[in-house]
Parts: C-alpha cells; structure tokens; sequence
C-alpha cells in the first residue's frame, strides 16, 4: 500500500504542506511537481523540505517499509544536502547519513514485524536547508489485511 494514502498521525515539514505523490513546491497544497530523484521519476511517493517528521500508526499489522529516497531534482538543480531516518518503535532502523542533490535514489527497506510507529524523518544534514528538498519516492508498506 503506498504510504502517500495513509493518515498521519502527525505531521511538520520544513516548508509549505507534506505532498502526496509530488515533490515539496512551495507553501501552498499542490504545488509541486512529480517526484524525481536524479533522473529516475516515481507516480508515488511523499514531497518533503527538511525539517520534517512524518508519524504513521501500524498497529502491529505490517510487516515492511520501502521506499527509494532523495533529494529532488524539482527545485534544487543538484543542490540540498538532507538526511533520512526511519524510526521504528523508537529505534532508528535507517539512517542514509548525508544525502546531496547529485547522489541516485537510495533504496531503503525496513522489516516491520510486530511494530507500532512508523515515523519517517529528514534533517538538513546541519548545513541549513536552502533547497533541501526530500522525497521519498515510491514509499510504501505491506500489511496485512
């Protein structure tokens, strides 16, 4: 199931809303353009600016999270260094370390098996955040039903 469709539980982002399915534009809903992490596109995914931290509810019933991750090249020109974390129950299960605009899409996934929070997080890699675009691209979770 494509993360981009379930609820939050919370939600902050850097700059404007969190988007569904396209890049962080600016600070209206909607504005901005689909998701493309150095070249390769993805119809789903979440648009983010760092900071930003994304808590979902599991409730025991997944069993895992995928998702190629990047800064995008909707705004940035290769610009933006970020860094991504999934925390899992409270336990960082990925951490991408420092992430800059010219690097390719980064696979992650993380077992889920039994857990209860899901929290998707992006930092500005303590560099300031002009153009620290992240996206998550083709983000998704597999439960059961």
């Amino acid at each position: 199931m494509a993360v981009s469709s379930l609820p939050f539980l919370s939600a902050t982002n850097g700059w404007g809303p969190v988007e569904r399915d396209t890049s962080n534009g600016g600070s209206d809903p909607g504005d901005g353009k689909p998701i493309t992490i150095r070249g390769t596109a993805f119809p789903k995914g979440l648009g983010l600016s760092a900071p930003s931290a994304l808590i979902y509810r599991l409730g025991q019933k997944c069993t895992s999270f995928s998702t190629q991750v990047g800064v995008d090249d909707s705004s940035t020109g290769g610009a933006g260094t970020v860094r991504f974390q999934v925390i899992v129950d409270g336990d960082v299960l990925f951490d991408s370390q420092n992430v800059d605009g010219m690097m390719p899409a980064m696979p992650v996934t993380v077992d889920l098996t039994g857990k209860r929070r899901l929290k998707l997080l992006v930092t500005n890699a303590d560099d300031g955040n002009a153009l620290d675009r992240a996206s998550w691209g083709d983000a998704k979770v597999e439960c059961d039903p």
